[in-house]
């Protein structure tokens, strides 16, 4: 299961006024036990063993992590409308067999405090309780904080979830459109499909966690984006960086993008993290350039003419290649005109900047 398909899953229900959570989405990887039978109230779900030795979690966050996540990935929504609830102390259980009759393999009870969010997972093997591969077994999540939350809403989160504490639940906001950003109440809510996995273990070992991608050269005072990628290990992903220039930020899913205010070479260092805690790291450096026409002592020279074919903002086409200039060229344009247009005619001089695009040092138009 892949953490951004667990989220889309849950922005899905966003958009209707009537909407429970329905049968499962969820796709499991071949060599991790699967099943979905016992579903949603209480927080609980059940399946199949496919090996004795398995790690099983129910993802959850508070409120704060989980609308950060949201407005950074989903501008634009509505604000939560419930308090949040400083910290959250659960009972985790493995009950024998499908639902909450079977006997109590195993059980713990876990405080959690924001900021958090994850999958509250065990890992069973580790803890001396082993599987019979064919059999059901069920995960079950209580509440027993023993705190009073307004509407019965804790402030932390599963997805797809409407407000219990009214008879019939509408939606938790006021239009009637489910709360995202969940509820749990006391024994009994709606879970999001999504928001279970069990991970076998000691069966097949994942592939090693990798991170792949480049950070292309930049300039300052125009867009950057740039999308690194995970692979491996066992997912979801947690992902981080530091070491961006001023104007840049990281999401979650990989990607560095905005308008780099500052020049310079910039270590960047980027570590993601599986489901299992596995890490890996990378480093690049990132070089964002300030536009001049001062060739540098590597840079190639340039020189041509053409026809122009695209005008940009400091930029022009010419015959497929991209001409930047900038306040420092020396630009001379025939009769009356004050700036590049379609059709024109131009000859430049300049360097090829790192990115392949040409500098001009001076442009000519006729």
């Amino acid at each position: 299961m892949k953490f951004r398909t667990f989220f889309a899953a849950a922005l899905l229900a966003f958009t209707s006024a009537v909407v429970w959570a329905g049968a499962t989405d969820l796709q499991f990887a071949p060599t991790t036990s699967a099943g979905h039978d016992f579903n949603h109230a209480p927080i609980g779900q059940s399946f199949k063993a496919l090996v004795p030795s398995v790690k099983a979690g129910i993802f959850i966050a508070d409120q704060e992590s989980f609308t950060h996540w949201l407005l950074q990935t989903y501008p634009g929504l509505p604000p939560y409308p419930y308090a949040i609830a400083p910290s959250l102390t659960i009972k985790v259980q493995l009950l024998q067999g499908e639902g909450v009759g079977g006997a109590v393999l195993d059980s713990r009870n876990l405080t959690l405090t924001k900021p958090y969010m994850g999958f509250v997972a065990v890992d069973y093997a580790a803890a001396g309780v082993s599987l019979v591969p064919g059999n059901k077994y069920t995960l079950l999540m209580t509440d027993i904080s023993g705190q009073a939350y307004p509407n019965g809403v804790t402030g932390w989160v599963v997805p797809a979830v409407h407000d219990f504490s009214k008879n019939p639940a509408p939606g938790a906001y006021a239009d009637g459109r489910p709360i995202l950003q969940g509820a749990l109440v006391i024994d009994d809510a709606g879970i999001g499909d999504n928001a279970f996995e069990v991970l076998d273990l000691g069966t097949v070992t994942p592939p090693p966690l990798t991170i792949s991608g480049t950070l292309p050269y930049g300039l300052v005072g125009e867009f950057y984006s740039a999308a690194l990628a995970a692979s491996g290990g066992v997912p979801p992903y947690n992902w981080s960086a530091t070491g961006l220039p001023a104007g840049l930020t990281f999401n979650n899913g990989g990607l560095i993008s905005g308008t780099p205010t500052t020049a310079g070479t910039f270590n960047v260092a980027v570590t993601v993290i599986d489901s299992r805690g596995v890490v890996a790291n990378a480093n690049y450096d990132m070089v964002i350039s300030q536009r001049s026409c001062t060739k540098p002592k590597s840079a190639k020279l340039s020189k041509g003419k053409g026809t122009v074919t695209v005008v940009g903002v400091n930029y022009i086409m010419v015959s497929g290649n991209r001409i930047d200039y900038a306040n420092c060229t020396s630009i001379n344009y025939g009769g009356y005109a004050t700036a590049p247009a379609l059709g024109d005619r131009v000859e430049w001089q300049g360097f090829v900047e790192p990115n392949g695009n040409v500098m001009a040092q001076t442009l000519t138009f006729n």
